[in-house]
């Protein structure tokens, strides 16, 4: 009885200290000739394994790690494909067929629970921007922003504490206003919210509320092309309005947007000043960005790059990026439309 007590123990210790693995088996449709083709599976920097693509297949296997919520596969170092996929016990399949549309490969991924999970959302996402793409007369882009982003809580609110919706999160999480954003960080558990990379996403919220709309003006300064400091509080108060415009000259949707900005600040006629705030590393650059654009109004930078103060400060991890101050020092809106400045400006 003692012997046989003693075996039942050992096996339980060996199955509870066993670890975890899982395995990806990859198809990919004949057609593409992918045999050959390196397949590396990246679990962090220094993690990484890989094998070949042979007759149209492909198998790796890995241990799980409890802090990895994605992995990212890659073909042919990301050339043929890139995907991403949540590192979980069972088996992963991966499907690789030829898009009816475009010819190129598409993969579908599943198998285990938040790996379905993350499929379906994907899935539903480039549904909901076909739909909006092909409807785009019908709504303007911050109705089809707001509609993306409903999506995206729908899906978020119901899997924050798994793999997937932490997956997810870190990738989109762009696409959220300030309340959204608040509303899924109090749904987030403990376990979650310590992770390293909701961390960071945290403290930028953190930033965004201290900065948000009601919330006073919060100051800093760089140096002008010409070198000279000038800081926000220089401006404040000085017309009725003061646009912080967080920019850089490598930013094509900043460039773009400039003809707009330009003729809303002919049109104010003095009513609002502009506070171009560059991203840029060089000098040269940034200087000869202002000339050629013709950008008529302030600029400074303290050409850090994204470690740029201001946007620091005011939490921008994208660009171009806006804050409208009006002339208490209050801000009134955070990356509001042309129209909806001059609305505020009582433009016509």
């Amino acid at each position: 009885m003692k012997k046989t007590l003693i075996f039942a123990l050992t096996l339980l210790m060996m199955v509870s200290c066993g670890k975890q693995t899982f395995e990806i088996r990859g198809n990919i449709d004949p057609e593409f000739n992918a045999n050959g083709l390196r397949v590396t599976l990246l679990m962090s920097d220094e993690d990484t394994v890989s094998t070949l693509v042979e007759d149209n297949a492909f198998s790796l296997k890995h241990d799980v790690d409890e802090n990895a919520d994605i992995a990212i596969l890659l073909i042919d170092d990301g050339r043929f494909a890139y995907e991403t996929l949540i590192p979980e016990e069972g088996i992963i399949n991966l499907d690789i067929t030829k898009d009816s549309t475009t010819n190129r490969p598409f993969c579908h991924i599943g198998g285990t629970e938040n790996n379905d999970l993350l499929s379906s959302f994907t899935y539903n996402a480039m549904q909901t921007m076909m739909e909006l793409d092909e409807n785009e007369d019908k709504y303007t882009e911050d109705e089809a922003m707001a509609i993306y982003s409903e999506m995206l809580m729908e899906f978020m609110r119901d899997n924050i504490n798994n793999k997937a919706g932490i997956a997810v999160f870190a990738q989109q999480h762009y696409y959220l206003n300030t309340d959204q954003l608040g509303e899924i960080f109090a749904l987030m558990d403990e376990r979650t919210l310590a992770k390293e990379d909701i961390q960071k996403v945290h403290e930028r919220y953190l930033t965004k509320v201290a900065t948000s709309e009601g919330k006073p003006f919060t100051d800093f300064s760089a140096p002008t092309p010409e070198g000279t400091e000038l800081a926000v509080s220089d401006l404040v108060g000085k017309t009725d309005f003061l646009l912080i415009d967080f920019w850089a000259s490598w930013c094509g949707p900043c460039r773009q947007s400039m003809p707009e900005v330009k003729a809303l600040y002919e049109r104010a006629n003095g009513k609002l000043e502009i506070l171009g705030v560059s991203l840029d590393n060089d000098e040269q650059n940034w200087k000869k960005a202002i000339e050629s654009l013709g950008l008529p109004w302030k600029h400074i930078s303290d050409l850090k790059g994204w470690q740029c103060e201001g946007a620091r400060i005011y939490g921008v991890n994208a660009i171009p990026a806006t804050v409208l101050i009006d002339k208490e020092g209050i801000i009134v809106g955070r990356n509001l439309s042309a129209a909806k400045i001059a609305e505020l400006l009582s433009l016509k």
